[in-house]
């Protein structure tokens, strides 16, 4: 009876479409309705089952802070993954790990370390920040015994039915060097795909070249370069997601930095195939990518601590590659700016004045 009850509501509902002619109406017959109806049944309860157990098993948890006790890296990281284990239920393996520290820590240490507490984790993604990290917690950063700031935080994604790829790449510094780097993404896309729900795919199972699909619609791209890298990333990014799925695809993350502006900055990841990539200014430029197609829907969000003043306001004059002013036509030191007065200064003895008298 609840079929046939079923399947009349349907044939009703069918009815009341235009494009029906009365020979169609006669076509459609219980059987098939019947079939109709079930299909769309179960369906409904494929997704009320993903629904509940994406809530019950997705999760993000942080952890900020080197703790004053730790002597090494495997003490910080054994304090930080506690505060995670904590948060999360079960003793699942993160999908994927972010990692963010100061430059005084050696890459692979932390690599070694993160990996030995989550052994199921592909993807970690790491990069280093100006003395401490900010997260829910705030502000973090630690002076230990010998004088050296030690900062160390983790950003772990729980998503069981979310797909993940990480990758290291060389920058796009010249047009010749774009080819290399879009058949990095295309690698890299087509390993995340190999993870992903069959229901998100379309076409060929082992496609030579990524294509549209359900699953480009959900993808995010988290991406961690070293200053210098970040324009001509997003550039050849751009022109990927048009090129493979005719569209934008959104891109959050930001640069690596040290401490005191000295070049100590550091990108680096364990990539989906297990292998570590360190970038540097010594060791080359490079820029770490992580493919996300999580289970969740993702909303990126840009937040700052800035404050406009209207007092303290100055029109660019010349900028350039130095802080020498040679006409250039373009770059990014801002060499010269023009006050509220129209008085020229040049742009770094401006701005230290606003500092000195106005902000503090």
């Amino acid at each position: 009876p609840g079929l046939r009850a079923g399947s009349s509501a349907m044939r009703k509902r069918l009815k009341s479409y235009s494009f029906l002619s009365a020979g169609d109406e006669r076509r459609i017959d219980d059987a098939a309705l019947e079939s109709l109806w079930l299909r769309s049944r179960r369906l409904a309860l494929f997704r009320a089952l993903v629904k509940e157990y994406v809530k019950r098993s997705v999760r993000v948890a942080t952890a900020n802070g080197w703790p004053l006790e730790a002597r090494t890296v495997r003490d910080a990281v054994e304090h930080l993954v506690l505060e995670i284990r904590s948060a999360v239920p079960g003793d699942c393996d993160a999908a994927w790990v972010f990692v963010a520290c100061s430059e005084t820590l050696d890459p692979k240490e932390v690599l070694k370390e993160v990996r030995s507490q989550f052994p199921g984790t592909r993807n970690i993604h790491c990069s280093t920040s100006c003395r401490g990290v900010t997260t829910d917690a705030g502000f973090l950063a630690t002076q230990c015994d010998d004088g050296c700031h030690r900062a160390l935080s983790l950003f772990c994604v729980f998503d069981p039915l979310g797909a993940y790829c990480t990758v290291g790449a060389r920058p796009c510094s010249s047009p010749a060097s774009v080819p290399l780097f879009e058949q990095q993404l295309d690698w890299a896309y087509l390993r995340l795909r190999k993870g992903a729900l069959g229901i998100l795919k379309s076409g060929d199972e082992d496609p030579l070249t990524p294509s549209p699909e359900p699953l480009a619609e959900h993808l995010v791209i988290w991406m961690s370069g070293l200053p210098n890298t970040e324009e001509q990333a997003l550039e050849a990014l751009y022109d990927w997601g048009h090129k493979r799925f005719g569209r934008s695809v959104p891109v959050i993350g930001g640069s690596a930095a040290d401490a005191t502006i000295g070049g100590l900055w550091r990108t680096f990841c364990l990539q989906a195939d297990g292998a570590e990539r360190v970038f540097d200014e010594a060791l080359g430029s490079g820029i770490v990518l992580t493919l996300i197609a999580s289970s969740v829907k993702v909303f990126p969000c840009f937040m700052h601590p800035f404050t406009p003043l209207p007092e303290v306001t100055a029109k660019v004059v010349s900028c350039g590659s130095t802080e020498e002013a040679k006409d250039e036509a373009s770059g990014r030191v801002i060499q010269q700016v023009r006050d509220s007065s129209g008085k020229v200064w040049p742009a770094g003895t401006l701005y230290r004045e606003w500092c000195e008298e106005h902000i503090q």
